[in-house]
């Protein structure tokens, strides 16, 4: 995860998380997009991991700005699920996987 450190307290773009379609384009959807972002808010995008369960980038945000970064798992296409953990074995492999669709959403909503 220490390739995604240099977007910890980047501003989130409130105009790129109301465009879902440029979302969808790096392979994640909204999960969880608030309207407006509160002072203490959540962003939570999915994408799928595999058949079975979807990927969780949960994206803690401070008066705007990424705080924290955290990935997870639920069961594909369950918005209403709880986010469960990744074992270290299963957080390296969607990393690996998946690295270059985090990094992409990632430049695409922080400025």
């Amino acid at each position: 995860m220490e390739r995604y450190r240099k977007y910890l307290g980047k501003t989130l773009s409130p105009e790129r998380l109301a465009d879902r379609a440029a979302i969808e384009a790096t392979g994640f959807r909204g999960r969880w997009i608030p309207e407006v972002l509160e002072a203490f808010d959540e962003v939570e995008l999915a994408r799928p991991l595999d058949s079975e369960r979807d990927l969780l980038l949960t994206l803690a945000v401070e008066e705007g700005a990424v705080a924290r970064m955290l990935l997870g798992q639920a069961p594909a296409g369950d918005d209403d699920a709880d986010a469960r953990g990744l074992s270290e074995d299963e957080l390296a492999a969607a990393v690996a996987e998946h690295g270059e669709a985090i990094e992409a959403v990632l430049e695409l909503l922080t400025a």
